[in-house]
């Protein structure tokens, strides 16, 4: 069954913790707005993934529900964890009431920021984030607040010419997402709409559209897919999260529930998880990647 109110609802990113760890606390969607729309998820969880920004991809449009660029946030009492800055998520911070937002210092309780990786839809509000940060409570941090990403720093890689690939950290187990996800209660899942992929690049296709084509679908998850991972890993909730295109029709992404027997969340924007934290580890959401870290060790 899909639901949200309806449906509650990132490549592999895992909004949750083992199951002997955390279960998720989801307070039902409030009533729906005038054009339908139902009201994000709301939970008042100590510890919670806020999805601020869904939508994946650099394309621009309007989108119903309205979709920001995508960024997310692990709250863990008064301070939080920003993973991803696409664009608009300083409003989307400010949206979602964190930090001393009143002052208009929701940067106030930031602690670190991660970055799945490098392309343009993860972080082109990265440099407002730093550049108009003193004036949205970034001052305010009790210590320097970390960016974690990809890639070597300080060193931008040769714009053209032949040059060394960079190591494979993990050539035997590269991409962990699935194994990672059993036993977990949340698992935030990135996705595409093959169908959409296909209408913007209609066959008979030249070689450059081809390569476009082929980089779309197999960079990303195919939504006929989505279940099928969520089912094989055993969690009991799945969130659509990082949507390709951002202005696909909500109902077409209940294609995800294919091969899946639980409940399916497809993600709006200020959307919240709650986690119960009773022991174990977190996962938080990065995007294509996961990002695990104890909580007694966090800053």
């Amino acid at each position: 069954m899909s639901s949200r109110n309806p449906p509650l609802s990132r490549r592999t990113v895992l909004g949750g913790l083992a199951a002997a760890g955390a279960v998720p606390l989801l307070t039902p969607a409030g009533a729906a707005s005038a054009s339908g729309v139902a009201a994000p998820l709301r939970s008042d969880a100590r510890t919670k993934v806020v999805v601020l920004g869904t939508s994946g991809g650099p394309g621009w449009g309007t989108t119903e529900p309205q979709r920001r660029g995508i960024a997310s946030a692990l709250v863990v009492g008064d301070r939080y964890y920003l993973v991803d800055t696409g664009e608009g998520v300083g409003f989307r911070l400010m949206d979602a009431k964190l930090g001393n937002w009143q002052a208009r210092a929701a940067l106030s309780d930031l602690r670190a920021v991660f970055l799945a990786h490098l392309h343009s839809d993860h972080i082109n509000d990265l440099s407002n984030i730093l550049s108009l940060g003193a004036d949205n409570g970034l001052v305010a941090a009790d210590r320097p607040v970390p960016v974690w990403g990809p890639g070597n720093r300080g060193v931008l890689p040769p714009k053209t010419g032949a040059h060394p690939m960079p190591p494979v950290t993990a050539p035997d187990n590269p991409t962990p997402g699935t194994r990672m996800a059993r036993g977990a209660d949340v698992l935030v899942h990135e996705v595409i709409a093959t169908e959409w992929a296909a209408q913007r690049y209609p066959e008979p296709r030249s070689p450059e559209d081809e390569a476009a084509f082929q980089h779309l679908i197999k960079s990303h998850t195919p939504v006929e897919e989505v279940g099928v991972i969520a089912e094989k890993a055993g969690v009991p909730t799945p969130v659509l999260n990082h949507v390709v295109p951002g202005s696909w029709p909500l109902e077409k992404w209940q294609a995800a529930q294919q091969g899946y027997s639980g409940r399916l969340v497809v993600g709006a924007d200020l959307d919240e998880i709650g986690l119960k934290v009773r022991s174990g580890r977190h996962v938080c959401p990065s995007g294509a990647y996961e990002v695990s870290v104890g909580l007694a060790r966090i800053p």
